[in-house]
């Protein structure tokens, strides 16, 4: 999948996109739970995030639930448009990760397109990023995978 793609794919995935209903092959892929992650994403600018990523993405998509605590416990992370594009791409790790390679990973770090790393954990069927549980996938799509995060990744304190 070419990067330009790779973004349609990963705007339809976040419900970017809207969609009238007439095209069903173009309709949004529903991420429950996810709306305020998709919204950061749409105004992080989608591009950015993937220009120049011809080998995928693995998206690490927290909770509307996490990004309230963030914004209540952190609000210098989301008081500006900067700040809130670069919390988004500290949930995008270059590179489609499918859950074989997280395991894989255990141990090492993933460095994320906002060029920050976290740790890779976990044991038998539970792995961690920076300790936040990685939980079921969320959307699987050629070069695109979204995961479901118990937490949210945030910069070192």
């Amino acid at each position: 999948m070419t990067v330009p793609a790779a973004l349609l794919v990963f705007s339809l995935a976040l419900g970017a996109c809207g969609s009238s209903g007439e095209d069903q092959d173009h309709a949004p892929v529903s991420i429950p739970h996810r709306a305020a992650y998709s919204e950061m994403l749409e105004d992080a600018a989608l591009g950015s995030i993937v220009e120049g990523r011809a080998t995928g993405m693995t998206v690490f998509a927290p909770s509307d639930e996490a990004i309230a605590e963030a914004r209540a416990g952190h609000p210098e992370l989301f008081a500006s448009d900067d700040q809130k594009a670069f919390v988004a791409k500290l949930q995008v790790v270059p590179g489609r990760l499918a859950p074989a390679d997280l395991v894989s990973h255990r141990g090492s770090r993933l460095r994320t397109v906002a060029g920050i790393s976290f740790e890779v954990g976990g044991s038998g069927g539970a792995t961690t990023i920076d300790g936040q549980g990685v939980g079921a996938v969320l959307v699987d799509q050629d070069d695109l995978i979204i995961y479901r995060l118990d937490g949210i990744l945030l910069p070192p304190s």
